[in-house]
């Protein structure tokens, strides 16, 4: 996933008694930390969340983006851990390319 080992190891030593909660989200944030940026696919619509900011995660997951999203799916990108959140349909990175003011528009201030 392109951890340091150090990362690995620091996150490996994190408890992790209960599958949700607060342990399980300290390591999300942790691995987030050191630049991971988490997908998830819900239907219709996907979910990419990260600690980077909201810029850089569309530069980072655009061609990913390209290559497995069709026009139509709605993106949802979360800077974690307190926010912004960014949502566009996936045709909308392609016929703006990144453009910043147009993208940013649609930034809300809390995840």
């Amino acid at each position: 996933m392109g951890l340091t080992e150090e990362a690995v190891v620091r996150i490996a030593a994190m408890p992790r008694r209960h599958r949700s909660g607060e342990e399980r989200n300290a390591i999300l944030i942790a691995a987030m930390s050191e630049g991971l940026i988490r997908f998830r696919g819900h239907g219709v619509y996907v979910t990419f969340e990260a600690t980077l900011m909201v810029e850089d995660v569309l530069s980072a997951s655009a061609a990913f983006m390209a290559a497995n999203l069709g026009p139509l799916t709605q993106v949802c990108i979360n800077q974690l851990p307190s926010g912004p959140q960014i949502s566009f349909a996936h045709q909308e990175l392609g016929r703006h390319a990144l453009d910043a003011p147009r993208l940013t528009g649609q930034i809300s201030s809390k995840v």
